[in-house]
Protein backbone atom coordinates (compact mmCIF):
# COMPACT_ATOMS: atom_id res chain seq x y z
CA UNK A 1 0.00 0.00 0.00
CA UNK A 2 1.68 3.62 -0.86
CA UNK A 3 0.05 6.74 -1.01
CA UNK A 4 1.12 9.91 -2.23
CA UNK A 5 -0.83 13.44 -1.20
CA UNK A 6 -0.95 17.00 -3.25
CA UNK A 7 -1.03 19.81 -1.38
CA UNK A 8 -4.20 22.47 -2.76
CA UNK A 9 -4.89 26.08 -2.12
CA UNK A 10 -8.66 24.50 -2.63
CA UNK A 11 -10.44 22.96 0.23
CA UNK A 12 -11.83 19.11 0.22
CA UNK A 13 -9.83 16.21 -0.24
CA UNK A 14 -10.25 14.27 -3.42
CA UNK A 15 -8.99 10.84 -4.24
CA UNK A 16 -8.00 8.49 -6.84
CA UNK A 17 -10.71 5.53 -7.34
CA UNK A 18 -9.49 2.50 -4.98
CA UNK A 19 -11.71 -0.69 -3.83
CA UNK A 20 -12.36 0.57 0.00
CA UNK A 21 -11.05 4.37 -0.11
CA UNK A 22 -13.82 5.61 2.15
CA UNK A 23 -11.81 6.29 5.11
CA UNK A 24 -8.86 7.72 3.54
CA UNK A 25 -9.67 11.11 2.22
CA UNK A 26 -10.93 11.27 6.02
CA UNK A 27 -8.06 10.46 7.55
CA UNK A 28 -5.95 12.73 5.17
CA UNK A 29 -8.39 15.94 6.12
CA UNK A 30 -7.74 15.19 9.85
CA UNK A 31 -4.16 15.40 9.61
CA UNK A 32 -4.41 19.01 7.77
CA UNK A 33 -6.92 19.81 10.59
CA UNK A 34 -4.62 18.81 13.20
CA UNK A 35 -1.92 20.90 11.73
CA UNK A 36 -4.07 23.85 11.62
CA UNK A 37 -4.42 23.81 7.90
CA UNK A 38 -7.64 22.83 7.39
CA UNK A 39 -8.42 25.37 4.86
CA UNK A 40 -6.74 23.75 2.57
CA UNK A 41 -6.88 20.47 1.00
CA UNK A 42 -5.35 18.17 -1.87
CA UNK A 43 -5.44 15.09 -4.09
CA UNK A 44 -4.61 11.86 -2.68
CA UNK A 45 -3.72 9.24 -4.84
CA UNK A 46 -3.14 5.75 -3.91
CA UNK A 47 -1.75 2.66 -5.55
CA UNK A 48 -2.80 -1.26 -4.07
CA UNK A 49 -0.91 -4.13 -5.25
CA UNK A 50 -2.66 -7.61 -4.65
CA UNK A 51 -5.91 -7.67 -2.60
CA UNK A 52 -8.45 -4.92 -1.96
CA UNK A 53 -6.50 -3.28 1.29
CA UNK A 54 -8.08 -3.01 4.58
CA UNK A 55 -9.45 0.69 5.54
CA UNK A 56 -7.09 1.18 8.06
CA UNK A 57 -4.44 0.13 5.94
CA UNK A 58 -5.95 2.84 3.59
CA UNK A 59 -6.27 5.64 6.02
CA UNK A 60 -2.42 5.06 7.79
CA UNK A 61 -0.69 5.55 4.33
CA UNK A 62 -3.32 8.58 3.84
CA UNK A 63 -1.85 9.97 7.11
CA UNK A 64 1.37 9.42 6.13
CA UNK A 65 1.39 10.85 2.87
CA UNK A 66 -0.51 13.96 3.94
CA UNK A 67 2.79 14.27 6.82
CA UNK A 68 5.02 13.92 4.28
CA UNK A 69 3.68 16.57 1.98
CA UNK A 70 3.45 18.88 4.75
CA UNK A 71 6.95 18.42 5.83
CA UNK A 72 8.16 19.01 2.34
CA UNK A 73 6.48 22.11 1.47
CA UNK A 74 7.98 25.41 1.28
CA UNK A 75 8.08 27.32 3.97
CA UNK A 76 7.63 31.26 3.45
CA UNK A 77 10.87 33.04 4.20
CA UNK A 78 12.68 30.08 3.70
CA UNK A 79 15.55 30.72 1.58
CA UNK A 80 15.53 27.62 -0.54
CA UNK A 81 12.13 26.87 -1.11
CA UNK A 82 9.61 30.07 0.16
Amino acid sequence: MRARFRLAGTPGVTATPVRGAGPAPAAAHRVLVQAGLGHLGGHLRLYAYGPAPRGRDLARAARRAVTAALAARPRPGDPYGG
